[in-house]
């Protein structure tokens, strides 16, 4: 079977302001990975625009085939992360918002390709979109959305330039300072050059042993050269990449070694390396030194003294450990905040595990924000009422009546749409006029209550913790990982059904599909209704209702639309249907973690519902 390896480099989107190194990077990978045995295909504007359609078409010639086993897919350009889905910007974007690439929305696609191993390499910038034009870039999925599901299963590794919400350092080179290029991508290259023997692995190949560095591997080597080189061109960016890997033995690059008697000489005439240093063409072309001149051996730069510092994702799984433990939100705060990157992990913590306005309503149903002015509140089968400016309480028409979309309003004209769940009172945090944070907790005159107080200590942390991890991009479940995770909240997600809804799309994204299934399960069992999000991740062709058509049979599936930013990138590769004022007002989706329109959506939706649209 054979490998091949998709390169894109985009420099200049419509917007924001051209790169200078997007294409040199691409070609100089395309070059390198050439000789690593991959078939290579580029995508740069060197010459003309990248198109979605142009990457599309090549990936399903790929996958059709079926004589690939591994495919990597790189990238070098403006990035975004858009309610943590990662996006890559082609040349048409964002004028034209269907020019980009969802990685998500790409891996989810992936894993129906019968390929066995997909790479994905991001040197982007990971940035929150700071307005309304990038917010509407959700990309698409570059794999085809196949119907059935393939016998084969791939790994799926990402394998990204920096931490979400950060930027990838470009880097001049000394001698040419209008030629930049992506640390990321150089040291990437570097990393297979003389790497330590600790780091090397020998597999078989054509019936041969030979040396690599598996992906795994590469993680902890790359990023000491990665943090080095960051800091000496850029000392207050910093830059610390993101490795997600779910394979143990997957490699893309073979080792490779000076050998005796040869000198390192570059290649000029090797496509993107005239911007490079001596060392980094070292990399890619050994020469025999024909003269009498003694050969000079590579070094390494020699190692700084470091303490090792944890990842944000590393702390972000510490404080969840902890919180798990029993030991409380404060402790979870604490673990995450001994370190400088853990501060706005903690400070989340803090903030998502305080006290909500209200315990209790008389209906059981409700609303209590913090952060916001509620001025309006609109449900299909609910009537809504205001009690003051920060309650909103629920009144079902009967105490067994099924729970409902609602739509609510805040003064500065901005909304969200959310689930109203039957004996819970929602909990809605909003910073700088968007969704951040959404808990639901058992109204104190409900059924659930009392049980809820004996464990509410251990579901506000745990909620508070995964929360705030999910809002930097960073709550993943590893797959042998999933096991452990499900144990520890089984008992607690039942108080708080938004910790099954983080885990749904952690499952999801490591393709863990029959855990999403029983979220999906205990859900219907308890809440007697279906989170859209949950359903759509779990099944295919999903669309919202308020009440099935068989009410005893059949479980509404709410709200009308997914309640998380990132689920607006999977809608198509998961086939879900929308209602028409929904679909209208995914151009009104604001930056955040939880979907929230702005006043012109918020208006669409609200007109809709007046016209009995939502049923």
């Amino acid at each position: 079977m054979s490998r091949i390896a998709i390169v894109i480099g985009v420099n200049k989107p419509r917007a924001p302001a051209p790169l200078q190194g997007a294409v040199n990077d691409a070609k100089a990978f395309a070059a390198w990975i050439a000789k690593q045995g991959f078939e290579v295909k580029a995508f740069t504007d060197e010459k003309e625009p990248v198109t979605f359609a142009g990457i599309f078409t090549e990936v399903e010639r790929i996958v059709t085939a079926a004589t690939y086993s591994q495919i990597v897919i790189y990238f070098a350009g403006h990035g975004l992360q858009n309610g943590g889905s990662e996006v890559w910007l082609l040349s048409g974007a964002p004028n034209n918002a269907s020019e980009a690439i969802s990685v998500e929305a790409s891996v989810m696609a992936a894993r129906e390709s019968g390929l066995t191993s997909v790479v994905f390499i991001s040197d982007a910038c990971r940035s929150i979109p700071s307005g309304m034009q990038s917010s509407r870039v959700d990309g698409g999925s570059i794999f085809p959305n196949l119907p059935l599901r393939r016998p084969t299963r791939p790994e799926i590794d990402r394998l990204f330039a920096t931490l979400p919400s950060l930027v990838a350092v470009e880097a001049a080179n000394a001698n040419d300072k209008a030629r930049r290029g992506g640390i990321f991508t150089r040291e990437f290259m570097k990393g297979y050059y003389e790497p330590p023997s600790a780091f090397v692995d020998k597999v078989p190949e054509n019936g041969n042993l030979i040396e690599v560095v598996t992906n795994r591997k590469l993680r902890d080597l790359v990023r000491d050269l990665i943090e080095d080189a960051a800091s000496d061109e850029m000392p207050k960016a910093g830059q610390t990449p993101e490795f997600i890997l779910e394979s143990v033995q997957a490699y893309v690059g073979r080792v490779e070694r000076a050998p005796k008697g040869l000198i390192v000489e570059p290649d000029l005439d090797l496509p993107g390396l005239e911007s490079m240093s001596r060392l980094d063409k070292g990399l890619f072309e050994l020469r025999r030194h024909r003269g009498s001149r003694p050969r000079q051996p590579l070094e390494r730069k020699p190692e700084r003294q470091r303490t090792p510092t944890p990842s944000v994702a590393a702390l972000a799984r510490q404080a969840i450990e902890v919180a798990t433990q029993g030991q409380g939100a404060r402790a979870a705060a604490a673990v995450a905040r001994e370190k400088g990157d853990g501060v706005g992990i903690s400070d989340a913590i803090v903030r998502y595990s305080g006290q909500a306005p209200v315990d209790h309503l008389e209906t059981q149903t409700g609303f209590a924000v913090n952060g916001a002015r509620v001025v309006m509140a609109n449900s299909p089968h609910f009537p809504a009422e205001l009690l003051g400016n920060q309650l909103v309480r629920l009144q079902p028409v009967r105490i067994d009546a099924a729970s409902a979309s609602v739509l609510i309003e805040f003064d500065d004209g901005k909304g969200t749409v959310l689930p109203g769940l039957r004996g819970y009172i929602g909990h809605i945090f909003v910073d700088d006029g968007v969704v951040t944070n959404v808990n639901y907790v058992p109204s104190a005159n409900s059924t659930r209550w009392n049980e809820y107080q004996t464990v509410r200590e251990d579901v506000e942390a745990l909620r508070a913790a995964v929360a705030a991890a999910a809002g930097l991009g960073v709550f993943r479940i590893a797959p042998q990982e999933a096991q452990s995770f499900a144990d520890k909240v089984r008992k607690l997600k039942v108080f708080d059904p938004t910790l099954g809804l983080y885990a749904a799309y952690a499952y999801a994204s490591a393709g863990l599909e029959a855990d999403v299934e029983s979220v999906l399960q205990y859900m219907r069992a308890d809440l007697k209704a279906e989170l859209f999000d949950v359903a759509m991740l779990a099944r295919r062709g999903v669309g919202p209702r308020e009440a099935g058509p068989d009410p005893a049979k059949d479980l509404p599936i709410l709200p009308f639309c997914p309640m998380l930013r990132q689920g607006w990138s999977l809608l198509a590769v998961r086939d879900a249907q929308l209602p028409q004022a929904a679909r209208e007002a995914r151009n009104w989706l604001l930056p955040a973690l939880w979907t929230t329109f702005a006043p012109h959506g918020v208006q669409l939706l609200r007109n809709a519902m007046e016209r009995g649209e939502f049923q």
